[in-house]
């Protein structure tokens, strides 16, 4: 989440010539739309440039340090900037609606569906929890936290409740958590 003009690091080349032979230039190779490097090697972001880890996790590119002597002398370094997770993805489930059938005279603990959500963010930003917000009449219904398997909780009366429309969320571990609902 690096905004533009950023430090990425440093490429510090030397040269023990004095001025002018000992002066130094630095360019890069490659991806100088996505960085710039300036007269002390420091390496920043280029303007206007706004990187997606999901997209693509690194960039590597060379900095060449040339220094003023006739003939000139060069250097290079290989630079490899890995980009880091921030939690910007939403959980997503698999399907916007699930829809299951159970019978009434199905056991406690009977196993009705499971709702599946992803996250392409890393670490716990993409570790989802799943829950009910909504529609479990009577707490009929419980959902693993963990793998979104909804089993009975209490016994089901067709002659109360004949359609239940739960609405389950998935919350990832990133700072700040990020929902998806179906």
């Amino acid at each position: 989440d690096a905004d533009p003009g950023s430090s990425v690091g440093q490429t510090p080349a030397t040269d023990p010539d004095g001025p002018p032979n000992g002066d130094l230039v630095y360019t890069l190779t490659s991806l100088n739309e996505l960085f710039t490097v300036d007269a002390n090697g420091n390496i920043r972001v280029a303007p206007a440039v706004v990187f997606n880890r999901e997209e693509r996790t690194s960039y590597q590119f060379v900095v060449v340090a040339t220094d003023g002597g006739m003939p000139s002398l060069a250097t290079t370094a290989v630079v490899m900037v890995t980009i880091s997770d921030i939690n910007d993805v939403t959980p997503q489930f698999e399907f916007d609606m699930y829809f299951a059938r159970i019978h009434e005279t199905s056991n406690t603990g009977s196993s009705v569906i499971q709702v599946s959500a992803s996250d392409s963010d890393e670490g716990s930003s993409a570790e989802i929890q799943y829950s009910i917000s909504e529609g479990n009449i009577d707490n009929v219904f419980a959902i693993n936290s963990q793998d979104g398997l909804i089993t009975l909780s209490a016994m089901l009366n067709h002659s109360v409740v004949s359609l239940y429309n739960l609405t389950v969320i998935a919350v990832d571990g990133g700072a700040p958590p990020l929902t998806g609902t179906t």
